[in-house]
């Protein structure tokens, strides 16, 4: 007994030794199992619990993982958000990946064959929407997502979601009203999760990540703007250089940049200049302008609607540190994307 304790305590010498070298015992490798790399979440799970591993160990049990070299796992970034994601811009860039669909098959719904005159708001898309629709399905969206949202593609603006009832009862404010028009600008490309099937989640997520679950102080990144009587649309904040850009600036400089800009809503005629109230007796442009005396909740365009910015959410449509009016230009875009020509 006294020899197999003594072999059993050099046995421990000898570990030890090892330990101090660098190296792993046979018995160290049998206690760390391999995490297990999750491709839907783009994280590594926990063998025991299916937690999610952080350091090499799980968040919820503790238990220690070993983890391999991963390109997948090391090409994520540190934040995963829709709504930062460059995908979400709205000008071609040539470089949108692009799924590789039959040349023949396509079954395309009737929405987009025969359009006829029943849409609500102007400049509504020809009646033979094929290639269109082909297009829609080339950068993502599944034909649950094109039915349910009515998407439609522009070769300037990107995807374009008109939001169902749903939606809007769940994320819509006291600023809508009843009867009233709402569409997201999703960018160039739409990636969906497995349950996901119509994009409902997609959309939830864009509008909870870029505009309420953001910090109060800061600049918009996204804003919420009534471009017609009874439309609004939702886009990355057309007055900041990259307002995709998750990480941005706090500081007072970039908010007072963003407040002199100009923008012209991109459903309205580019002759009709959009100005700050604020900002009017410094600006150039201000003959093109028409501002109404007395008229605190938006900005007149000669010749066109009133115009409101609104900040965070649009729950927060009636309070004053959610209102903007700081109006931009639009900057030039390519016609579209390289591989694409609705003609």
């Amino acid at each position: 007994m006294a020899g197999s304790e003594d072999g059993g305590s050099g046995d421990d010498e000898i570990a030890i030794e090892d330990d101090e070298d660098g190296s792993v015992t046979a018995s160290e490798q049998e206690e760390t199992p391999a995490a297990v790399w999750d491709g839907a979440d783009y994280v590594y799970r926990c063998v025991k619990c299916w937690g999610e591993i952080e350091d090499d160990s799980c968040f919820v049990c503790g238990c220690e993982h070993a983890i391999e070299e991963n390109q997948d796992y090391n090409s994520v970034p540190m934040s995963v958000n829709q709504a930062f994601c460059q995908d979400r811009a709205l000008a071609a860039r040539a470089t949108t990946p692009l799924l590789d669909l039959p040349e023949s098959g396509i079954v395309v719904p009737l929405h987009y064959k025969d359009h006829g005159s029943s849409r609500l708001y102007p400049g509504h898309p020809p009646a033979d929407r094929t290639a269109e629709y082909v297009e829609l399905r080339r950068r993502g969206a599944t034909r649950a997502m094109c039915e349910e949202f009515s998407l439609e593609f522009d070769p300037e603006s990107g995807i374009v979601a008109w939001v169902n009832q749903d939606i809007m009862e769940e994320f819509s404010g006291s600023a809508m009203q009843e009867g009233d028009q709402w569409k997201i600008y999703l960018g160039r490309r739409i990636q969906l999760d497995e349950e996901d099937t119509d994009g409902t989640f997609f959309i939830e997520g864009i509008l909870e990540d870029g505009m309420i679950f953001v910090p109060k102080r800061r600049t918009p990144r996204w804003v919420t703007i009534k471009v017609s009587d009874t439309t609004w649309a939702t886009m990355p904040n057309p007055a900041l250089e990259g307002p995709l850009d998750f990480e941005g600036t706090d500081d007072e400089d970039d908010e007072e940049e963003a407040e002199g800009q100009y923008y012209r809503p991109i459903d309205e005629d580019p002759s009709e200049a959009v100005c700050n109230r604020y900002d009017a007796d410094d600006d150039d442009d201000e003959s093109e302008v028409v501002l109404e005396e007395g008229d605190e909740g938006s900005v007149e365009v000669s010749g066109g609607h009133p115009t409101n910015l609104l900040g965070i959410s649009i729950a927060d449509a009636d309070s004053e540190d959610s209102e903007m009016d700081w109006e931009k230009e639009s900057t030039d875009t390519s016609s579209c994307d390289s591989d694409f020509d609705l003609d």
